[in-house]
C-alpha cells in the first residue's frame, strides 16, 4: 500500500516478530527504501507502539500510517472487544 505526500512516496511492509507483528513505514527513493517508522502490535499485551526513525514526519503521513496499522495489525477478535 503506497501514499504520496509532499512529493514523496511511502510504502508499508507487514512483518512478523516472535512477540507480535509490526507494520513498517518506508520512503521509496531512487537509492532504496529507508525506514521512517514502525508500529508494533504485541500479542501478549495487545498494545500498539509507534517508533519513529526520523524527525519532522508530516502529520498527514502519521495519521495515515496509524490507520493502516489499526486495519492490518489488530486481530478481528480484539477489534470487537
Amino acid at each position: 500500500m503506497d501514499i504520496k505526500i509532499g512529493g514523496r512516496r511511502y510504502t508499508t511492509l507487514l512483518c512478523n516478530d516472535a512477540d507480535g507483528m509490526y507494520l513498517e513505514l518506508r520512503e521509496v527513493t531512487d537509492e532504496g527504501q529507508p525506514a521512517v517508522a514502525d508500529i508494533f502490535y504485541s500479542d501478549q499485551t495487545h498494545d500498539m507502539v509507534l517508533s519513529a526513525y526520523r524527525e519532522n514526519i508530516p502529520l498527514e503521513l502519521v495519521e495515515w500510517f496509524i490507520e493502516r496499522a489499526r486495519e492490518r495489525l489488530i486481530p478481528q477478535a480484539a477489534k470487537n472487544d
